[in-house]
């Protein structure tokens, strides 16, 4: 699973000039890759700079205790149904979050929305996180 030290936050403007040419056409779409995604790490654009951002030790997701955190979708909409990947933040800085990974995408409701797990403060890292 990559971890923050793998990967590198790029603005989209300058995404393109990473890509090998053939994928540089305004409607090619990435091949899927072959390193499974870690949900923890998503890039924004902080101070100006678009940074990689690991939940695990993000100020997002700093908490004291259990009541402090929730799980959510790590990206924008989550998905619609049974299953999918869940993240656990800080309950004052979901809003932040959304923010920072939906800009001004507005998602459909779902009929059917997963239940999502427990969030709990890890004792040792003083983060939050998803409940095994």
């Amino acid at each position: 699973m990559p971890q923050a030290c793998g990967v590198v936050a790029v603005g989209v403007p300058f995404a393109r000039r990473l890509l090998p040419e053939d994928l540089r056409d305004g409607d090619a779409h990435l091949p899927a890759c072959a390193t499974p995604q870690n949900p923890s790490l998503h890039a924004a654009c902080r101070k100006g700079r678009c940074t990689t951002v690991d939940l695990a030790v993000d100020a997002s997701t700093a908490c004291t205790k259990d009541d402090e955190c929730v799980a959510r979708a790590p990206d924008c909409c989550g998905a619609c149904g049974p299953g999918g990947a869940f993240v656990a933040l800080r309950k004052d800085a979901v809003a932040s979050y959304v923010a920072e990974v939906c800009g001004k995408t507005k998602c459909a409701l779902c009929k059917s929305p997963p239940t999502p797990p427990k969030a709990v403060c890890d004792p040792k890292t003083k983060h939050c996180v998803v409940a095994p």
